[in-house]
């Protein structure tokens, strides 16, 4: 039996941003007390998912929604203990997801936790002004994050 290839994540560039969910908050809740940024929940159902930036982007919103909610579903079986608890409630390296049908992924590398959502806009905070694809600080309170998510901007 032919032993699987493994691929590497695909680079994104730094001046692109990947197209998240209309429908999805900001901050999604994966088990009591245990919450991820949607940013985080994007990039792991991109990185599974194979396909190119600019494919990614082109999805239709349903087929994106789709990945993402399956994403979410994962980790939150992970966060009851399947796959793995982790200490600062952010899955880690070495944290596998299970999809419906059986194939899985495995995260090879830690999520950067310094990391806040991606700024779609320009947006000012704490007296420093984020520009249109930097990231915002990951201490940013759950209220100003939904502020920010119903106006877009993140």
């Amino acid at each position: 039996m032919a032993k699987p290839t493994r691929t590497a994540p695909v680079k994104i560039p730094e001046d692109m941003t990947l197209n998240g969910s209309n429908t999805l908050p900001a901050q999604i809740e994966i088990a009591e007390g245990k919450s991820v940024q949607l940013g985080e929940v994007v990039m792991l159902a991109f990185q599974k998912s194979g396909l190119q930036p600019e494919a990614w982007n082109d999805l239709p919103e349903a087929d994106r929604d789709a990945a993402l909610n399956l994403m979410i579903e994962n980790m939150k079986v992970a966060a009851a203990g399947v796959g793995g608890d982790t200490a600062d409630n952010k899955p880690q390296a070495g944290t596998t997801f299970v999809s419906a049908d059986g194939q899985s992924v495995t995260i090879t590398a830690d999520l950067p936790s310094d990391r806040g959502p991606r700024a779609r806009q320009e947006i000012r905070y704490r007296g420093k002004t984020y520009a249109p694809g930097e990231y915002l600080p990951a201490d940013i309170d759950d209220t100003t994050l939904d502020e920010l998510d119903d106006y877009d901007a993140i």
